[in-house]
């Protein structure tokens, strides 16, 4: 079925499909384990409150309740727009990027592609693009931590290896300014 409006797909309770639905609402009292998952296509996603945003990809559907969210084998953007996930984020294949919240964050990489941030409750698996905002960001390093690429954006920005304990020598080549 091809929707005309909003997104078709299955769910919970609906024992074959639904199609052209626009918003969904999960059960509250699950925020944390209610999962939206995308379909197999290029998307972003944009966290604006609560458990709660907008998915895009082509049509767009709003979410509330949804604490954990994943991505396909396609590239995902997620970007938490002044909201943020009781949950986890899992890009779940394809080129991720994740962009912060306009705060203070900390990101702790603890694994090839994962780790945790400020306003995401779980960790992020999967992602391998880190994208900071317009405030500061320190971007912690534990032993196995690893990403394709961090960008700090604006406000100062730390690459810290010592904070999570990395536990072995690093090395910092600077290749260009900014």
């Amino acid at each position: 079925a091809g929707s005309s409006v909003g997104f078709g797909g299955t769910a919970t309770g609906i024992g074959t499909s639904f199609d052209n639905i626009t918003a969904v609402v999960g059960d509250s009292g699950f925020n944390a384990t209610n999962s939206l998952v995308s379909l197999n296509a290029a998307n972003t996603w944009s966290v604006t409150g609560t458990d709660s945003g907008t998915y895009t990809s082509g049509n767009s559907i709003n979410f509330t309740n949804f604490g954990s969210l994943t991505g396909n084998a396609n590239t995902d953007a997620f970007t938490l727009a002044g909201g943020t996930l009781s949950g986890s984020i899992d890009g779940a294949g394809g080129a991720d990027t994740l962009t912060a919240g306009n705060v203070a964050n900390t990101w702790t990489i603890t694994t090839g592609n994962g780790g945790t941030v400020t306003g995401v409750g779980g960790t992020f698996t999967n992602v391998e693009n880190l994208v900071g905002n317009a405030n500061s960001d320190a971007f912690r390093f534990a032993s196995g931590g690893s990403v394709a690429t961090i960008n700090g954006a604006a406000g100062a920005n730390t690459l810290d290896y010592d904070a999570a304990n990395f536990s072995a020598a690093i090395t910092a080549t600077l290749t260009a300014a900014g």
